[in-house]
């Protein structure tokens, strides 16, 4: 135990004294945040799609939006009516950038403004009850290989892993730990 531990502290030492190892955490930590997002945004939308069909097919107006959120949506006791970067959630029934919903239907989206906090940019998310058209896709904003993007921050694991690979096989070692990541078998201690 003492063992890991140690290990441990090497390793996190070892990741957070690197610029590179600092940079690599923070874009993890981005890409927690935007994956808890995606599926609290998801929450809301099918909680939303519930409360519809159980209200006749009556649409969920936006000026009952957040208080419908703060009754129904839980969160480790954050605001639920706010994403995680603290920025009000949007719910749009009616029109989506450019795209007219029909009045009578489910078509909706729930949108977070994203990291930024600002609306209508690249990094906003969003949970869309309805498919998109193709020639109302042009006027969305077009994501960039932002902190959002998962093949950016694997492309960044596998940078940092080659470029400390000889520290991170040390760590390795020192855990008793095989390529694959197992714990190596080590017999019985010596006597």
């Amino acid at each position: 135990m003492t063992q890991v531990i140690t290990a441990i502290v090497a390793l996190t030492m070892t990741v957070g004294t690197l610029m590179s190892g600092q940079d690599l955490m923070d874009m993890m930590i981005r890409l927690a945040q935007v994956t808890t997002e995606r599926f609290t945004l998801s929450q809301i939308g099918k909680s939303v799609v519930m409360n519809n069909a159980a209200n006749g097919g009556v649409k969920l107006e936006y000026r009952k939006f957040h208080s419908f959120i703060r009754k129904n949506i839980t969160a480790g006791g954050r605001d639920t009516s706010k994403d995680i970067w603290g920025t009000f959630y949007y719910l749009e029934n009616k029109t989506y950038w450019k795209y007219v919903f029909p009045p009578r239907g489910d078509e909706f989206v729930v949108v977070s403004a994203g990291p930024d906090k600002e609306w209508w940019t690249a990094d906003d998310e969003s949970w869309m009850n309805f498919v998109f058209p193709d020639e109302f896709e042009k006027y969305r904003p077009k994501s960039t290989a932002d902190t959002s993007s998962a093949s950016a921050v694997m492309d960044k694991l596998n940078q940092f892993r080659e470029e400390h690979a000889e520290k991170l096989n040390k760590i390795k070692e020192m855990l008793g730990m095989d390529d694959e990541g197992e714990e190596e078998e080590r017999g019985d201690p010596p006597t």
